[in-house]
């Protein structure tokens, strides 16, 4: 955490405040075997969910003004980062990120670093 600069703590926590907002109960693979209208918008990949959340999360951050209180380059980084986060929130993502992490320190790679 003490490595990370400002915005990407910021990031962080508003991902994690807004992983699963929105959500009603169902899963990606439910929208799309009932065909529900997010399947149609959100096509990409088999983690549609994850990707309407960070839609709803980086609206409520456009409407609220937090975006346009920041430089551009700021916002840009900002909005990539919780996109990111939230979309990477699956469970296989995040399995898959252990396993990296675990593989990276059996190498012997100083994580600390």
């Amino acid at each position: 955490w003490n490595h990370l600069e400002k915005l990407e703590k910021l990031s962080l926590l508003i991902a994690a405040v807004g992983i699963d907002s929105g959500h009603f109960g169902r899963s990606s693979n439910f929208c799309k075997a009932t065909q529900h209208p997010l399947s149609h918008i959100f096509v990409e990949g088999p983690d549609l969910l994850e990707h309407f959340h960070s839609v709803l999360v980086v609206g409520l951050l456009r409407e609220c003004g937090v975006l346009s209180r920041m430089s551009a380059s700021a916002s840009k980084a900002v909005r990539s980062w919780v996109v990111s986060l939230i979309v990477d929130s699956t469970l296989r993502r995040m399995l898959d990120t252990i396993a990296a992490v675990q593989r990276r320190q059996d190498s012997g790679v100083d994580l600390d670093r």
